[in-house]
């Protein structure tokens, strides 16, 4: 316990340690990083029927970069790529005797595009609170369906996802807030932001081989095809990045001390 203690009160004394002016090119410079998370995901109908069905919980990564640009002090925009697993998990008794398990596992590539607001306090310099508002354009790249009833005439089916199963790209729309906070690692600095939001699905997930009845559902005992699907997620996010400008004056001043060392160590040699 004692050890826990003492690294906290390093951390906190080692990102308080720095002047305003520090922390204020910190905030303002373009950043790149990586972004890591993990999110709930489930499917959302129309139909009357499959609005019943429980949602189990479905825990799914997510991981991917970003570049973000301040406009001002208080508004910037981080577009960001990134591989996106989303899905859906429940379970239910069909007509009272069989146990159905039906699981979705679905991969997307996903462009986001967070306009995010920035709340500076001045007497909480080091954590900055936002919010953020992202569309998003979703492509699927592939996955898997499982349906497990036992002791029906089809008992177990496992397929991978394709144009039959659901549609190519959707569309989407993340809420949430977090807060940012800066981390000093002697040489840079790593920005780092924490987030909570809830991803809304704005169209339907259902393929067009479905609607038109080319190809039937996997899931007969569950549904026919009515209706809409869209998928939600609620996520937890994690971004680690780094401010350019440092960096960059970084190097410059690695750069210039460089080259005094080498004229001092030129006119040492000159003395001889």
């Amino acid at each position: 316990m004692k050890k826990i203690f003492a690294f906290l009160i390093v951390i906190l004394a080692t990102v308080n340690l720095y002047s305003q002016g520090i922390r204020t090119s910190v905030y303002d410079a373009p950043v790149v990083g990586v972004k890591l998370g993990l999110n709930h995901s489930t499917f959302r109908y129309s139909d009357p029927n499959l609005k019943s069905l429980p949602h189990e919980l479905f825990i799914r990564p997510n991981v991917g970069v970003f570049f973000e640009l301040h406009l001002n002090q208080n508004f910037s925009l981080a577009p960001e790529l990134f591989l996106y697993n989303r899905g859906h998990l429940t379970k239910y008794i069909y007509e009272t005797d069989y146990n159905v398990t039906y699981q979705v596992k679905s991969r997307y590539f996903t462009f986001r595009m967070p306009f995010c607001y920035r709340v500076n306090f001045y007497n909480a310099e080091n954590v900055k609170p936002f919010l953020v508002l992202a569309p998003s354009c979703n492509l699927l790249l592939g996955g898997n369906i499982n349906l497990t009833q036992p002791n029906l005439p089809i008992s177990n089916v496992d397929i991978a996802i394709g144009n039959a199963n659901m549609r190519r790209h959707d569309f989407s729309l993340f809420l949430g807030g977090g807060s940012q906070f800066y981390i000093d690692c002697g040489s840079f600095f790593l920005v780092t932001k924490v987030e909570i939001g809830y991803n809304i699905g704005l169209t339907n997930s259902f393929s067009n081989m479905e609607i038109e009845d080319v190809s039937k559902s996997e899931n007969i005992n569950a549904y026919n095809i009515t209706g809409v699907r869209k998928i939600h997620n609620v996520e937890f996010n994690i971004t680690l990045g780094i401010p350019l400008q440092l960096i960059r004056d970084a190097c410059w001043n690695a750069d210039m001390n460089y080259k005094k060392r080498n004229v001092r160590t030129q006119r040492d040699d000159s003395l001889f």
